[in-house]
């Protein structure tokens, strides 16, 4: 199941995420589904509405307020040097009822520093971040789902997770493949915050408590797996990351989708959609 905002009122306060502020790197990735794609709809945002003084946001663009560009993802950064902007192709996100995996990364000092991705395909449009060295310093709450200035989210949500790491194309990839944010675990790429957003919002997750705002209902949500030693690496954490939720069960699918193979089960598979549910101890 995934997290379904009512697009009015709904938002997951997410917490001040002390690890991002100032950060040279940032990357945000989950699962999205619109139920209206004329309008503009916030994704996450730290602060309270999409400037140029907002530390970072993430959103569903109906109209590129720079390049006119329509029914994109855009994302949003204020540097110590100033604001960076990107806003994508044409008709990246104009299909309402679709899951679609979305990503942004941020990462300072080079020269496809901030680039945005759909589907696991990283966008045409990149911004330069060469002269940048960090995200300015603030600890205003960050927040799923709203903006009130720029567009309440109408849809679902999944699988979201932030990190203080710039996210590699091939990691994008596997995310959007249907691999969990945990399975990055293998390659020593902890997120600061991951919320399945499965069930209750206050669910052990990996980094704060968040909390929701506003009217909720449930929706299916495509499978997520990962690989056995994600399981370990995630069982070595301390007791604080609160991960015992996410256990293994031999599955159909290898992580490269090829065969048979013992795969890590992070909760997604809960639900209508899923053959075999969560597993418990």
């Amino acid at each position: 199941m995934a997290l379904s905002f009512a697009g009015s009122n709904s938002r997951v306060v997410l917490g001040s995420l002390d690890a991002l502020s100032g950060a040279s790197q940032l990357s945000i990735a989950g699962w999205v589904r619109l139920n209206d794609v004329n309008a503009d709809a916030v994704i996450a945002i730290r602060g309270a509405a999409v400037s140029a003084t907002s530390p970072w946001s993430l959103w569903r663009d109906d109209v590129g307020y720079t390049t006119g560009r329509i029914n994109t993802l855009a994302v949003l950064v204020n540097t110590d040097v100033g604001p960076l902007r990107v806003e994508g192709s044409n008709n990246l996100l104009n299909t309402a009822g679709v899951w679609c995996h979305v990503a942004m990364v941020f990462e300072a000092g080079v020269s496809q520093g901030l680039r945005i991705y759909v589907n696991g395909t990283k966008d045409a449009y990149v911004q330069s971040t060469v002269g940048h060295s960090q995200l300015v310093a603030n600890t205003d709450d960050a927040t799923l789902g709203i903006d009130a200035a720029t567009g309440w989210f109408d849809g679902s949500m999944a699988e979201m997770s932030l990190w203080d790491k710039a996210l590699t194309d091939a990691h994008v990839a596997r995310l959007a493949a249907g691999l969990s944010p945990l399975s990055l675990a293998t390659e020593g790429v902890w997120p600061v915050l991951y919320q399945d957003l499965v069930r209750g919002l206050n669910r052990p997750g990996i980094g704060p408590t968040v909390t929701s705002i506003g009217s909720f209902a449930t929706a299916a949500h495509p499978r997520v797996i990962g690989p056995r030693s994600a399981v370990t690496l995630c069982r070595s954490m301390p007791a604080s990351s609160a991960v015992a939720p996410y256990r293994c069960k031999v599955a159909t699918i290898n992580t490269d989708g090829s065969q048979a193979a013992a795969c890590f089960l992070p909760g997604v598979l809960a639900g209508a959609t899923s053959p075999i549910g969560e597993v418990f101890n």
